[in-house]
């Protein structure tokens, strides 16, 4: 009898686990509406960073480009570090083993990038809905740039965050003053140069300020 009990209680407990989530990653990865956006904030607090999703049903978005991090580490004597890339290593290390916790601690970095450029669904119901009145545009123009700040803040945070671990993980915590970021990006090669060994794609970079060095939990 009791041991029914526990299988049903257990089964009970699973399904509930996997029809919650279940429900919060098709409100992240459906198109905009208004179930998604009265349940906007419980979703994205739900999905990020572990669970987010680079791609939106019915709407898929090809690579365009290879995104990278790199950290640099100011010591606290003002001794600078050589910069670490922060991300092959991660996506290495997840190709090598599927089945590991590479595979959700790669989105991290990946998602935080993509966010801190890729325009969301609110920003492009607010555009949607510009009109031709003057004072509903500037109010609209005006939440619009409040909300992209957001975004891009959010963004932000979870790359530093990550950046934290990471050089906690490198160097001796008590020794680090601030953290540094730069992003590289890089075109993919476009097929129609597959074949061609001098094509060399362009990158281009983008430096992010110093930021006091925070102590944050190590996902290692």
């Amino acid at each position: 009898m009791v041991k029914k009990l526990v299988f049903r209680v257990t089964s009970f407990f699973c399904i509930t686990v996997f029809v919650g989530h279940f429900l919060f990653t098709l409100l992240d990865v459906i198109p905009f509406n208004p179930v998604s956006a009265k349940h906007n904030t419980q979703v994205y607090q739900y999905m990020e960073p572990v669970f987010n999703q680079t791609w939106e049903l019915f709407a898929p978005d090809p690579v365009a480009d290879n995104r990278i991090i790199y950290m640099q580490i100011k010591k606290a004597n003002g001794e600078k570090s050589d910069w670490y890339d922060i991300t092959s290593p991660m996506i290495e290390q997840n190709h090598s083993n599927l089945i590991s916790p590479h595979n959700r601690l790669v989105r991290i970095p990946t998602s935080s990038v993509i966010s801190l450029f890729q325009e969301d669904a609110t920003s492009s119901l607010i555009k949607d809905n510009l009109t031709d009145d003057e004072e509903d545009h500037l109010i609209l123009e005006e939440n619009l740039e409040n909300h992209l700040d957001l975004h891009q803040e959010r963004a932000k945070h979870k790359m530093y965050r990550y950046a934290f671990s990471e050089a906690g993980r490198l160097h001796e915590e008590n020794n680090i003053a601030e953290v540094q970021l730069r992003l590289e990006i890089t075109e993919v090669v476009p097929f129609s140069e597959r074949n061609n060994e001098d094509y060399e794609s362009e990158s281009h970079y983008i430096e992010l300020p110093w930021k006091a060095y925070t102590q944050v939990a190590s996902p290692y």
